[in-house]
């Protein structure tokens, strides 16, 4: 007997296979623009009926990757295999994501009933801004966390960059007054959450970096971790970048060499800080 996992709705979504991978990664940007989180099944027929399909051993990864590199921002999923009764296999991906909108192949669409339709002009505005709002408010709440947190080496740096670029006064200040003038506190006791992800040492953001054999990103060369603060952060993947690419010499006529990135340096900072 055919098995019957129920109807396509507001947050679910069936592809009978991988050839609909496009369409399938359009209902993730959908669902999640209307409900936050939802379940996509390859291998199942729009009427609910499991009809299966072929799960080799990379296809649960495959699915990922593919849903990942089309969707912006990137969802968290997880891809999982599913048996029925009689031996036929199909796949169950969950995902969820509170930074929308999302768009699939750079289409924003959102999901009506159990249609993907695309968002008009207005809906996208309307999008925008209230991600800006919930945005500026979530900067301002109290993260918890005391300034006992701070990274004082971090602060101390970035701080003095500005007073050099006479983006801050330039008589310096104690820590707790250049706090307060940048509106990274909540009180007098606790860092808010842009002061907190901007300047803990405790390691609140984790970032991956990985470079790959080619651009299909299914082959990784090399995968490291880190954990930091946002200014931290940044650094880190600049320093990774910059060792990764190609450098050429040229000579001036001067007694040293000058080193030429692939990639102008200033661009690397712009490209991670975005």
């Amino acid at each position: 007997m055919t098995m019957n996992i129920g109807k396509e709705n507001e947050s679910v979504e069936f592809k009978k296979s991988m050839a609909e991978i496009r369409a399938a990664a359009i209902s993730v940007a959908a669902i999640l623009n209307k409900c936050g989180r939802g379940t996509l099944y390859f291998g199942v027929l729009d009427s609910g009926d499991v009809c299966g399909m072929s799960v080799g051993k990379n296809t649960l990864r495959e699915i990922s990757n593919n849903l990942l590199q089309a969707l912006e921002p990137s969802p968290i999923i997880s891809v999982g295999k599913l048996t029925t009764a009689d031996g036929l296999s199909f796949v169950e991906v969950n995902f969820k994501g509170d930074d929308a909108p999302y768009s699939a192949g750079g289409r924003y669409c959102i999901r009506v009933h159990d249609s993907d339709r695309k968002m008009t002009q207005s809906q996208l505005e309307r999008f925008i801004l209230e991600r800006r709002k919930d945005y500026s408010e979530w900067e301002s709440r109290s993260s918890g966390q005391g300034k006992n947190v701070l990274d004082t080496e971090t602060f101390e740096s970035k701080t003095s960059v500005g007073r050099a670029g006479l983006r801050l006064p330039k008589t310096k200040a104690s820590t707790d007054a250049m706090l307060r003038k940048l509106s990274l506190l909540y009180d007098d006791d606790t860092l808010n959450n842009a002061g907190f992800y901007l300047f803990s040492a405790t390691g609140p953001l984790i970032l991956k970096l990985a470079r790959f054999a080619g651009s299909d990103k299914t082959t990784i060369i090399d995968l490291k971790r880190f954990e930091g603060n946002i200014f931290t952060c940044i650094d880190t993947a600049i320093s990774y970048i910059t060792a990764a690419i190609d450098w050429r010499a040229e000579f001036d006529g001067s007694a040293a060499r000058k080193e030429i990135p692939e990639i102008p340096l200033a661009a690397v900072r712009e490209i991670v800080v975005n």
